[in-house]
């Protein structure tokens, strides 16, 4: 079924209605999944528990299982995860990137899930793909966030783990909330384009360059600015060119 194929012209996949923003991902975990599953016509299909796969599901098991789960900390960064100038969509997969819960590769191995094309970064690094590299210290990723620092007129290295990367960079101007309101916006528009650009890479094999993609993140950010931010009242070459006055950051440097 996913061969015949679930995006525009595939005939695989027929929605009564658009998908919401959090349906999507499911839908890319379902793709992945189905893109290495091989069915065998000749055996029964069987549901198989996981924790006894000999004698199968019982209370027992289900109740060791329960107790013993190692209980997981969640993101507490709700200011930049529920930025109200992002879409939900974004806040959706922001919520899920700083609970490391979005379908990387390592994340779907840990689920059980067989990947039959390579476990490595789409980035080209010879690195296995997890969530802290893809997002920070990825070939693709890295070079984006120091032309990002570079707009800013900012030199000097971030933290290579996602939850470090977002205080020091949400907090990169100690000037104010509509300072950081924008840089958490920025910060935001870099990782949605990163997450693009690594699903366009896998599904449809295609791959901008890392100019094109600050280019995105410029327009990305703005745009959102532009249309949901009811102060901000600069025109995209602006922003472009005048980065810290469009924040509110004017005598920063001075």
């Amino acid at each position: 079924m996913y061969r015949r194929g679930w995006d525009a012209g595939g005939n695989g996949w027929r929605w009564r209605r658009h998908l919401f923003a959090w349906e999507e991902d499911l839908v890319l975990e379902c793709y992945a999944f189905l893109e290495n599953l091989f069915l065998q016509v000749d055996v029964m299909d069987k549901w198989i528990w996981r924790p006894d796969p000999s004698i199968g599901y019982s209370v027992r098991s289900a109740y060791h299982l329960l107790t013993h789960l190692v209980p997981v900390a969640m993101a507490t960064h709700n200011d930049v995860i529920w930025n109200k100038v992002v879409p939900l969509k974004v806040s959706l997969f922001a919520w899920k990137l700083l609970n490391n819960r979005l379908p990387s590769k390592d994340n779907l191995t840990r689920r059980g899930m067989h990947l039959e094309d390579s476990e490595l970064c789409l980035g080209g690094c010879g690195v296995a793909e997890t969530i802290d590299h893809l997002i920070v210290g990825c070939d693709m990723s890295s070079p984006l966030w120091i032309k990002i620092l570079n707009w800013l007129g900012i030199f000097g290295p971030l933290p290579n783990v996602v939850a470090d990367h977002v205080s020091q960079f949400c907090n990169i101007f100690p000037v104010g909330k509509e300072s950081q309101i924008g840089s958490q916006v920025l910060w935001l528009a870099c990782c949605w384009s990163i997450w693009k650009e690594r699903n366009n890479r896998l599904f449809a094999h295609k791959e901008l360059s890392v100019e094109a993609l600050v280019e995105k993140v410029k327009i990305i950010s703005w745009w959102w600015l532009n249309t949901r931010k009811h102060n901000f009242d600069y025109d995209f070459n602006s922003w472009r060119s005048n980065l810290l006055v469009c924040l509110g950051i004017r005598n920063w440097f001075a």
